[in-house]
Formats: structure tokens, sequence, C-alpha cells
């Protein structure tokens, strides 16, 4: 990238904030680069690999040690969770893998909130409009474009995103995230049959699947994971009471 006078620009020489301590971001940088270095292949990164960057924890080293909780980290990761204390600044708010192929529709997978808690649908980039459940905010719906203007969103009847937010507070249990080990692999157990019939679907539509078949199956996939983010949400919160 050139800047004004056609020398190189540093972009992130030009907009870090010199007062604001980096280790974090470069601790999650060099992660990053690390899992998608071992993932990369000739066409790319496949979803497999690209969920499991999406997710990380640090498994399988020093940091991911016997006691870290991911649902009350001690440090920052690449699947972001909230801290009693606040230093994290909050959850994962949502992710994306995008599907480029060179001569068929462009679409991607998308998942609200922790992708560890998650699961992603699929979802056309161009020609098929958008399920009524994603487009369904919270209660801040419409309030602008500027959030620190607005008062923070809370839950509203319908929106997808929060159905998994509740979902993400009910495998954690409580502040302390006592209940995030047992219950996250519950949750996988469920998500994981269901995103593996859903990529086997969005790849019978890959380069073929018309306007139509596209919303179809966003819709389904979308009806099918809202219903059983629910039941999970039910049973947790059953086994609490």
């Amino acid at each position: 990238m050139a800047g004004p006078r056609g020398e190189s620009l540093d972009f992130a020489a030009a907009v870090a904030d010199p007062g604001v301590p980096l280790q974090v971001s470069h601790i999650r940088l060099q992660r990053s680069r690390e899992l998608l270095a071992a993932a990369v292949r000739d066409d790319g990164v496949g979803f497999a690999e690209a969920r499991r960057v999406l997710s990380d924890h640090y498994e399988g080293t020093f940091l991911g040690g016997p006691k870290f909780n991911p649902a009350r980290p001690d440090f920052h990761t690449l699947c972001m969770h909230a801290h009693p204390s606040g230093f994290t600044w909050g959850n994962t708010a949502s992710s994306t893998i995008a599907v480029l192929p060179r001569s068929a529709r462009p679409y991607i997978w998308w998942a609200a909130t922790t992708p560890c808690t998650s699961v992603y649908v699929p979802v056309a980039v161009t020609g098929s409009p958008l399920p009524a459940a994603l487009s369904a905010a919270g209660t801040q719906h419409g309030a602008g474009p500027n959030p620190e203007r607005v008062a923070a969103d809370t839950s509203a009847p319908g929106s997808y995103w929060w159905s998994f937010q509740h979902l993400l507070e009910a495998v954690a249990g409580d502040a302390d995230g006592s209940s995030y080990h047992e219950r996250q692999r519950q949750v996988r157990s469920v998500f994981d049959q269901l995103q593996q019939q859903w990529l086997e679907q969005a790849d019978d539509l890959a380069g073929v699947g018309t306007d139509q078949q596209w919303k179809a199956l966003t819709e389904r996939c979308v009806g099918e994971a809202q219903a059983a983010t629910e039941e999970l949400v039910r049973g947790f919160n059953r086994s609490r009471g």
C-alpha cells in the first residue's frame, strides 16, 4: 500500500495507539499465524482448520495448562470470553469463514458469539436475502451506527444472536465458568453433527445452487440451529434448577 507521496504505508504504525500496550494483540496474532501455517494447503485452508483457529484457547500448549478455563480466561485467546474482572473486554461477538471458489458462487459460514459454543450456518454472499431471524437484533435495533452513543443491547424475542448468547451463559453456568468444560462438550456433540450435515449440503449446492436453493438452505440451517440452541439452554437450566 502506498502513502500520499508514493512511499510505503505502514498501516499498523498509522493506526496503532502508542499509549496502549500491544502484548495482547501480538500474542493473539502470533498464535493465529502459527495455526494457519500448520493448516494451509495448496487450495487454501479447509473449514475444519479455519474453525479450529477461530475456536482456539491455546489447546495443546503450556498456556492451556490443566487449570485454564476458557470461560474465565487468565489471558486473551483467539476465541475470547468475558472475564469477571472485565480485562478481556467481552466475548467474541461472531466469526466468519469465507469460501471463495475460483469459478463458483462465494459464500460464508457465520457463527454467532463464541465459536467454541456456536455453530456455523451457510449464507450466500449474493442473491439470497437473509432469514428474518438473522436480521432480528436485540432491544437496540435501529439505534444508529455509533455504538458509543446508545445503551447496551439486551435480549429480544426472536433474535438468533441472542439465543446463542444465552447458550454461552448457560454453558459457563456462573461467573466462574464452573460448568464450561462439561457443558461445552455436550454442545459440541449436538452442533458437530449438524455442522457435518450442513457442510455436505452446501457442497452439493456449490457452483450449481440457485438463489432460492441457497435461501432455503440458510433458512433451514438457521431454524435447526436455533431449535437446538434453545433445547440445550432448556436442558442446562433444568439441571441447574
